[in-house]
């Protein structure tokens, strides 16, 4: 044989080392690939986080706004009522006194109807 041209198991043997070689090449990439994966899942999943607590945190702030405004809306008409009550009574003195006596007349009267056992009237 020829010394410059190699044995069929010399063929053999280096196809199997290039395809040794070309596995563990692959598995290295694909540990890479693997570990990448990995990382950029881990990094989309903190940005997730960050960005659903802002929203969460945007949401709450804007809660505790619409409250204050109902809770301001709400203090502002009762004193607006009270002013215009406090008038309407200045004005109208006797005219206050004879409803706050009709309404009062009314409350007692409506407690002694409720007040009265059901079998009492028989």
């Amino acid at each position: 044989m020829n010394p410059s041209q190699p044995t069929p198991g010399e063929d053999l043997a280096n196809l199997t080392r290039s395809g040794s070689q070309l596995a563990d090449q692959s598995l290295q990439l694909g540990r890479r690939a693997l570990h990448n994966g990995a990382e950029q899942l881990a990094q989309a999943a903190d940005d997730a986080r960050a960005q659903g607590s802002s929203a969460l945190r945007h949401l709450v702030d804007g809660t505790e706004d619409m409250a204050q405004q109902g809770w301001n809306s709400v203090r502002n008409r009762s004193l607006q009522a009270r002013d215009a009550t406090t008038h309407y009574v200045q004005a109208h003195p006797v005219a206050s006194v004879l409803m706050a006596a009709a309404a009062g007349a009314a409350l007692v009267g409506l407690a002694a109807l409720f007040s009265r056992h059901p079998g009492a009237g028989r």
